[in-house]
Parts: C-alpha cells; sequence; structure tokens
C-alpha cells in the first residue's frame, strides 16, 4: 500500500518539480505619472531565450503576468494609446523564480495639425465686371418688339 501511495505522489511530484526547475515568470503592474493603474496596456517581452515575442495586455487593476519563460535576460516594452511607450532592458528571469516589474507611462504629447484651405479672396484691386451671356438669356429678356420705322 505505501509502495502505490509512493509511486502516484512520484508520478505527480516529479513532472511539476521538473516543469518549476526550468522556466521563471515575470510579473507586474502599470501605472500612470499618478500612481493609478493602466489597464488595456500592452505589454510584450523578448529575448534571444524566446522564439518570437510574446505579449499581454494589463487587466483591469493594471497587472500582467508571463509564465513558462526559459531562463535569460528580457526586455519588456509596454505600450497605450496617449501614452510613451515604456522600454525596460535587463529583467532577469531565473530558474523557477518571478521577476517583477513595474512600468510607469507618461502622457505622450499629443501633437495635431489642422490645414484650412479657403476659397480664392476677392481681388478688391480690380474692378471688372462680366457676364456671359448665352442664348437662353436673351430668349427670356423682355424686349418691345414692336418696330415702326423711325422711332
Amino acid at each position: 500500500m505505501k509502495l502505490k501511495v509512493l509511486l502516484i505522489v512520484s508520478l505527480v511530484a516529479i513532472p511539476r518539480l521538473s516543469l518549476a526547475q526550468t522556466t521563471g515568470r515575470i510579473v507586474g503592474d502599470v501605472v500612470d505619472s499618478a500612481g493609478q493603474a493602466v489597464p488595456g496596456a500592452t505589454v510584450t517581452v523578448r529575448s534571444p531565450s524566446l522564439q518570437g515575442l510574446r505579449s499581454v495586455s494589463t487587466d483591469a487593476r493594471g497587472e500582467f503576468h508571463f509564465a513558462f519563460l526559459s531562463p535569460g535576460t528580457y526586455q519588456v516594452t509596454i505600450g497605450l494609446a496617449g501614452f510613451k511607450t515604456v522600454e525596460i532592458s535587463g529583467v532577469r528571469v531565473e530558474l523557477d523564480h518571478t521577476a517583477t516589474v513595474r512600468g510607469r507611462m507618461e502622457v505622450a504629447v499629443v501633437r495635431e495639425t489642422v490645414d484650412v484651405i479657403a476659397p480664392p479672396e476677392i481681388d478688391v484691386t480690380n474692378v471688372t465686371t462680366g457676364l456671359n451671356a448665352t442664348a437662353d438669356l436673351f430668349t427670356r429678356m423682355a424686349f418691345d418688339r414692336s418696330f415702326s420705322p423711325g422711332t
């Protein structure tokens, strides 16, 4: 009976121990310059130890979590529209340890350009007037059509 229990515990515990010994984690939060949580920010980690990159969004409390990361040095990038992008380099992930990161985001300077295109101005220096006369204009004009000689 003791042998069965020992065997079951070994089958459950050994895979967990081996998994815990080969990966680490990065957790953290993102706040603004006033210390308030920034939900919805995109947090990206990249490293030579990682194929490609991984991204998550911060939750309602501004927190994020990356699990099962290979040991190595990571770069954490945090971005959100309206804020300056934050880059944190040198985040060290070790076996079965959690690296904690706090990203403080500052409001970005918003620059907006408005181009106003106005119609051409009226030339006040020229007093020339003109009229485009068409056949339609002449047919609509009222003329005295009684022609008498000598009048």
